[in-house]
């Protein structure tokens, strides 16, 4: 099958939702679809490229008109491209990484007969909650897909309230790649590793509760000296993070990585002992936890996972392979990183589960299964 990515925010630039589109297109290609991903061009990109078996082809996505009305008429800039691309590649499915902006141009793929989709993460549908014209554009686009993937059960709770049809919402989680992310520790890293490893990885934004998880790391250190705190990524909380981790006097335990390579971003994982995630919703912002592919992430490399019970995370934690905690109970958390640290036959039970789940469930070569069968359906 000739299949047409559309993705709105691609890589180089680092995120859940890249990898989304990035590890569907890898999976797919390695099928034997032929898979192209219409992507921004960033600079120093090449304008055509191959990568992971895929073709990428850069355009301009209009991304300096992202205020106000001209985020929607976006949709109008692009057209041209996205008309010429159709022509030039006829596709048999379109499938796009968001609804709104780009996913009103479904009245182009049914002019050419060709199948559209779209994927809704959770936050591109709280976005337009205020918007009246976003969300008349939602339905508009929802009645003319010939199907929407919720990548969590709660994101398909919010298409629901947003007026989609049930029948044509598929619940489709996110993944991983089960040959990078696996668990391997060699001896010398085993002999080296002398701490118990707690393990976060994300961008330091508020939404993500990194600040939570410092304030019960405190807690636990008071308990347990022989403990780190692991925090990978970078972003616009970093420095008050810094500030507090100084306030509570724990410098010599929590390390600020920032941004790391792939290779050694699998080898914290690797390394850690528990991950943790506890997303918070910032209602002022229409923010949540989409799904949370750095949970999956971890469980594939044999770690048990501690997450926030929002947003689309219990969708990654639903079984005996980690914990579903309140976002700002700093308390409860703190119980529960206690435990496995206590615990270490139960933690690695549980470690042990979460690889099994994502073995079954959370890998991309399962979820593309998924997608090809409602791709062929619909």
């Amino acid at each position: 099958m000739k299949i047409l990515y559309v993705a709105q925010s691609f890589h180089p630039k680092v995120g859940g939702v890249e990898n989304y589109i990035e590890g569907i297109a890898t999976a797919m290609a390695k099928k034997g679809h032929e898979v192209f991903v219409l992507a921004p061009l960033y600079p120093n990109c090449k304008n055509r490229e191959k990568y992971n078996g895929f073709s990428i082809i850069r355009v301009d996505f209009f991304e300096r008109l992202k205020k106000g009305i001209f985020y929607h008429l976006r949709a109008l800039n692009f057209s041209r491209q996205f008309s010429k691309t159709l022509k030039k590649i006829n596709p048999e499915v379109v499938h796009f990484q968001y609804t709104n902006p780009f996913g009103i141009l479904f009245f182009q793929t049914k002019m050419r007969c060709i199948k559209c989709f779209a994927s809704v993460h959770g936050n591109d549908i709280l976005f337009f909650r205020g918007d009246w014209f976003a969300r008349y554009l939602l339905k508009l686009i929802l009645m003319g897909m010939n199907g929407t993937f919720a990548v969590s059960d709660n994101s398909k709770k919010l298409l629901i309230e947003a007026g989609g049809a049930a029948n044509k919402i598929f619940p489709v989680y996110n993944g991983t790649d089960l040959n990078k992310f696996k668990p391997r520790r060699s001896l010398n890293e085993k002999q080296n590793k002398k701490k118990f490893r707690v393990l976060t990885v994300c961008r330091l934004v508020e939404r993500k509760g990194v600040d939570i998880l410092i304030k019960a790391f405190y807690k636990v250190q008071k308990e347990n000296t022989n403990i780190e705190l692991y925090i990978v990524g970078e972003g616009p909380m970093e420095n008050k993070l810094k500030e507090l981790v100084n306030k509570l006097g724990i410098d010599n335990h929590v390390i600020f990585t920032g941004k790391v390579t792939e290779s050694e971003l699998i080898k914290h994982y690797q390394l850690c002992d528990i991950f943790v995630m506890v997303s918070r919703v910032i209602e002022r912002e229409n923010e949540v936890e989409g799904f949370g592919i750095s949970i999956v992430e971890a469980m594939a490399c044999g770690k048990p996972v501690i997450g926030a019970n929002t947003g689309g995370i219990p969708s990654a934690i639903k079984g005996d392979w980690g914990f579903l905690v309140d976002p700002l109970d700093v308390d409860i958390l703190s119980e529960k990183i206690l435990f496995l640290i206590q615990n270490p036959d139960n933690a690695k039970v549980m470690g042990d589960s979460a690889r099994d789940a994502v073995i079954r469930i959370y890998n991309w070569d399962v979820i593309t299964d998924k997608i090809m069968g409602y791709y062929n359906s619909q």
